[in-house]
């Protein structure tokens, strides 16, 4: 899937998905393009999306906000590969992330 270069249509589409539990790919994607370019106008999203219920939308939000300069993603990967008896897949994405 191909994602827009230009970052507020990116961050609308973050927005948008953030309040749905599930069908994240297209928010996804729009975090890992808005963490590539170090958008910094999306931290307050990445920020929001780390309390997603979706594993995937969680992690990639964590890895844009380090990609951003934020240790809040770091620190958010470190404390989810802590967790691991209480998600063990979330730590398995975020041990990947890291």
């Amino acid at each position: 899937m191909s994602y827009s270069n230009d970052p507020n249509e990116l961050m609308a589409t973050v927005r948008d998905g953030l309040g749905r539990p599930d069908k994240q790919d297209p928010v996804i994607g729009a975090i890992e393009a808005l963490g590539q370019m170090k958008e910094q106008r999306a931290v307050p999203l990445f920020k929001e999306a780390l309390g997603h219920t979706n594993n995937g939308t969680r992690t990639r939000a964590a890895v844009a906000l380090y990609q951003c300069g934020d240790a809040a993603g770091l620190n958010a990967l470190v404390s989810w590969v802590s967790q691991v008896q209480g998600n063990p897949r979330g730590a398995v994405q975020a041990i990947h992330a890291l």
